[in-house]
């Protein structure tokens, strides 16, 4: 399985993984960044590839059949949307929806996080390879993510539906914008 092994949340405060315990049940962990213990959010039973929503109410994580959405105290899941692909990344917007990455299709999808149904948002063309780890930039409209036939970051554009290659990057995947102004890969 291809995920990211941690989620930062956006105030830079806390993180969330995915472990697996002894007994061998995979559950997302939350570690508030001033403490050294970590505790096991409630519900996320089978969860990998977290992310939070921008204000840092919701934690998006994906199971073997769905994305889902829970609070950093957990409980009772909410189905965002039924999947049966393998995951390969999501971001949550600011304008409350979700981008992802699924291997088949391999391109990227628009669905809200109330739920519904995943739309796709980018278009393979010729042999690109697939669209992964997305990543929502601060402005809301720009989305920096992996074309896996170079590696290479791209950078689309929501509202215009643009697509443009960052080859100046060289061999690059995983693209994460920081709050500082970087761009690590």
């Amino acid at each position: 399985r291809r995920s990211s092994p941690i989620a930062l949340s956006p105030d830079g405060r806390a993180l969330v993984y995915a472990a697996r315990t002894e007994e061998g049940a995979q559950n997302l962990y939350l570690r508030e960044l001033d403490r050294l213990d970590a505790r096991a959010i409630p519900g996320t039973e089978g969860a990998h590839t977290p992310f939070y929503s921008p204000n840092r109410q919701w934690i998006g994580f994906f199971t073997h059949d769905a994305l889902k959405r829970t609070t950093p105290r957990g409980g009772a899941p909410l189905t965002v949307a039924s999947l049966r692909q393998e995951s390969l990344g999501a971001s949550w917007g600011r304008d409350d929806t979700i981008l992802l990455a699924i291997s088949a299709p391999p391109v990227l999808f628009r669905v809200p996080a109330g739920g519904g149904t995943p739309e796709p948002v980018t278009e393979l063309e010729g042999d690109t390879g697939s669209h992964r780890y997305p990543s929502i930039l601060p402005d809301g409209d720009s989305v920096l993510f992996t074309v896996m036939s170079g590696p290479a970051l791209a950078l689309l554009s929501l509202e215009a539906g643009d697509v443009r290659s960052l080859e100046a990057l060289g061999a690059a995947s995983g693209g994460q914008y920081l709050p500082t102004g970087h761009l690590v890969y």
